[in-house]
């Protein structure tokens, strides 16, 4: 070697040993199975096996770090598109840009009512935004994907929904309406869990929410 050559040795040397760090550090990092997953969900996703989803893939990935955060669809697919989670399932409508959306399943949601005679028929949104209604998924600030068909409903008969409560849970505002103080409305998955005290009946017309990956 000359002598220049062996001056410039030492920075050599740290330009391989760098290479092969992060070539190291990649190949760890992508490894299948091996990697750590955050995925988001809808707001009440353990309605809809979500345990049984996450049994099996730690099966299937013993080796793997999984965090699973629940939000209101729209502030989990915001997640997704800054970076924060690496997937999610959401219910639609959800702004697209930067995502790919791939629907998955859908799920029909009911009007539901202590008032018996109120669900004989398919409820009209004019008949919604009559009577007293509670909605549900407060934090959103609206931007709950059933709550916008709802209020779209609305709005396209030039009216709104005026809510007497707002409550975070289904399950809150089901069991306030079991007690007679307004109408609401429930997801497929929840029906066979209604209180005996509430009736059910379709939308007019139905009324169904989107899931989407």
């Amino acid at each position: 070697p000359t002598r220049a050559a062996r001056e410039f040795e030492p920075w050599a040397r740290g330009v391989v040993d760098a290479a092969r760090n992060a070539s190291t550090w990649i190949a760890a990092a992508d490894a299948v199975g091996q990697g750590s997953v955050a995925i988001g969900t809808f707001g009440s996703p353990q309605h809809y096996g979500l345990a049984d989803v996450i049994a099996s893939f730690i099966e299937a990935n013993p080796r793997a770090r999984l965090r699973v955060e629940g939000r209101n669809s729209s502030s989990t697919a915001d997640a997704v598109r800054l970076g924060e989670l690496d997937a999610a399932v959401v219910a639609l409508p959800v702004d697209e840009t930067g995502l790919d959306v791939r629907p998955i399943f859908t799920s029909e949601v009911f009007c539901v009512s202590a008032d018996a005679d109120a669900m004989t028929a398919p409820v009209t949104i004019e008949q919604v935004c009559q009577r007293p209604f509670i909605l549900y998924e407060a934090s959103s600030h609206g931007q709950d994907p059933t709550r916008l068909q709802i209020e779209a409903r609305a709005q396209a008969i030039g009216s709104h929904i005026k809510p007497v409560l707002e409550v975070e849970s289904a399950e809150t505002a089901l069991d306030l309406a079991a007690r007679g103080i307004a109408d609401t409305y429930v997801a497929q998955v929840l029906v066979p869990t209604l209180d005996p005290r509430l009736h059910r009946a379709s939308f007019d017309p139905p009324l169904t929410d989107t899931f989407a990956l």
